[in-house]
């Protein structure tokens, strides 16, 4: 989904602004601010995009797999794999905030596995979380007792981190996922079936 939605910004803004690639610009580029306006509302054509993609895909009547990930063309180096819960930290005030939207964030997750689910009953859908981009250290807890012969904790604590993240969007997609469906699911970390027939989800 993030490659997809990184893909249809960059076509929208290089529409408007013939010559200038989306690509090009960063958080910290001086051009940004008279910009970020138009950046935005070429994101925002990215959810639009996936929701007909996936109606598309869905009419095929196969199995389709869904890997989900949210992101924004202006992040360098690798624009997306990244949590649906995040914001992008700006230099100066867009809308109120020192922050911009990404591609899809919680809304724009929960569109796209409704309308997922509903487009691809016949042939079924599954989903993987595809987020590999979390910075940052969480304190192991109940479970440093598995590490008290290690020297150096720091990997264990940005794993735990990744962990965490990756959990806290499953809830979301597990979420979405039984709110589709009066159906109640099961076994969402193991990519294990649930209760209706042709829909898996799970993470990685």
């Amino acid at each position: 989904m993030g490659h997809v939605g990184i893909k249809q910004a960059c076509t929208s803004f290089v529409r408007q602004h013939p010559g200038l690639e989306l690509s090009s610009l960063s958080v910290e580029d001086d051009r940004l601010p008279a910009l970020a306006a138009e950046v935005q509302s070429a994101v925002g054509t990215a959810l639009p995009t996936v929701l007909e993609m996936t109606r598309s895909l869905g009419a095929l009547g196969k199995l389709v797999h869904f890997h989900l990930h949210d992101g924004h063309p202006l992040i360098r180096s690798l624009a997306d794999h990244f949590s649906f819960l995040i914001r992008v930290p700006i230099p100066f005030s867009h809308e109120g905030r020192r922050s911009l939207t990404t591609l899809y964030g919680p809304s724009g997750l929960k569109k796209i596995v409704l309308s997922a689910v509903a487009a691809c009953r016949s042939g079924g859908v599954s989903f993987t979380l595809e987020i590999h981009q979390a910075v940052g250290r969480l304190p192991l807890a109940d479970a440093a007792g598995l590490f008290h012969h290690w020297k150096n904790i720091t990997n264990a604590e940005r794993m735990n981190y990744w962990l965490s993240v990756l959990s806290e969007n499953a809830l979301l997609v597990e979420e979405f996922v039984n709110e589709s469906s009066p159906i109640r699911r099961e076994g969402w970390s193991n990519s294990a079936h649930t209760s209706e027939p042709g829909l898996l989800t799970g993470s990685r």
